[in-house]
């Protein structure tokens, strides 16, 4: 039975759903995807996310970005909550930027990039009913 074409075919394609559709799982899990850009010329230091939410409020240290790091990081807020990034400029002013809009589940993602001028361009947040990206999300 296993030795036919059209069996393996079948059994190999059932594989692969499974092991996507465990991705899909696994990813809820890890919580809001976070990624800090720094398109400056500077360093950007002292970073920190801010989860603020109804009797909710969590923080999450960042180290230090360099100039033209990419820093990902996964954060399970658990309630809706607006994100604000704060951060320490290159020019040695603090800064806060919030996210236009509050992340309502674990499978979000944000993009917060530092410009040139040590601002921050969006806060940008993708909003998905379920993880579809699955193992993607953690790669990409």
């Amino acid at each position: 039975m296993l030795r036919t074409p059209k069996t393996r075919v079948l059994l190999i394609l059932v594989g692969i759903l499974l092991f996507y559709v465990l991705g899909i799982f696994v990813r809820q899990r890890y919580g809001v995807s976070v990624v800090i850009r720094n398109d400056s010329a500077g360093l950007v230091q002292k970073v920190g996310l801010k989860f603020d939410g109804w009797e909710y409020h969590y923080q999450q240290a960042v180290h230090d970005v360099a100039p033209g790091q990419r820093v990902r990081l996964f954060v399970n807020p658990r309630r809706k909550s607006h994100v604000t990034m704060e951060f320490t400029g290159p020019d040695n002013v603090r800064y806060a930027h919030t996210a236009e809009d509050y992340v309502p589940n674990e499978c979000d993602s944000l993009i917060f990039a530092v410009n040139a001028f040590g601002r921050v361009e969006g806060g940008i947040v993708y909003h998905q009913f379920i993880c579809g990206d699955s193992w993607f999300g953690f790669v990409r």
